[in-house]
């Protein structure tokens, strides 16, 4: 998903994440991993969230991922983040947070679960950073992001709009419509059921739509199809 420049939000973020008890958090890190994420933040209208991870591979090296909290309608487009706590770390990535209605589909740029350095620092850098600190570990977040300026208007020409479908996203199975020149694409199946009883008798009755899970739309061009997955895709 891509949006153009005078169509998103962007908001800049300073912020100082702490994590009281560090070294007693790192030492029940097995049992609690929890205990190495940091309270939630909002930029952007997305709630995320600091995790220190033990290298699953280099022993003493301690990974950070910047998380999603919870789900949200907007996509969230992350721009620049720097980081200082013991060591400093600066990304500039242009990169996407989708929300889940929109994973059914992979798409180019986008984060599979979170932002992470593999190799933030070593344990014992943050260790004797929080024990200089009072126990505490502290880390400067600045984080430039951006967002969609709104949604798509959810007044619809489809008997579902946007918000009221969302659910319809969650476990897709996926039917190909295809066209003319054999070109084809890939629509999740409750969506395509939840706005036409004609595509509802394709896929859940005995035609052979049912079994190839295919529906050849004849007379339709590329740009038609298109066209058409964009009014499903967008709300109407």
């Amino acid at each position: 998903m891509t949006a153009k420049e005078h169509e998103q939000v962007k908001e800049e973020l300073h912020i100082t994440i702490e994590l009281r008890d560090f070294s007693a958090r790192w030492e029940a890190r097995v049992a609690s991993p929890a205990g190495l994420a940091s309270e939630p933040f909002k930029i952007a209208g997305w709630m995320l969230k600091v995790r220190f991870l033990e290298h699953t591979q280099k022993t003493g090296t301690v990974s950070c991922a910047i998380e999603p909290v919870s789900d949200n309608m907007f996509p969230l487009k992350l721009i620049k983040i720097y980081a200082k706590c013991k060591s400093e770390r600066k990304s500039e990535i242009d990169r996407w947070y989708m929300p889940e209605w929109c994973k059914w589909e992979p798409r180019a740029d986008t984060f599979n679960s979170s932002l992470r350095w593999t190799t933030f620092d070593t344990a014992e850098n943050l260790l004797a950073h929080a024990d200089a600190n009072g126990g505490t570990l502290s880390m400067d977040l600045t984080m430039l992001a951006a967002r969609p300026y709104k949604l798509p208007d959810l007044s619809s020409c489809l008997p579902l709009a946007v918000a009221p479908g969302k659910a319809l996203w969650a476990n897709p199975g996926l039917i190909t419509l295809s066209c003319e020149g054999e070109y084809e694409v890939q629509v999740p199946e409750q969506v395509l059921c939840a706005h036409s009883p004609v595509f509802t008798a394709a896929v859940r009755s005995e035609m052979v739509e049912a079994q190839t899970r295919k529906i050849t739309m004849c007379d339709c061009s590329k740009e038609v199809l298109d066209d058409f997955c964009d009014c499903l895709f967008a709300g109407g």
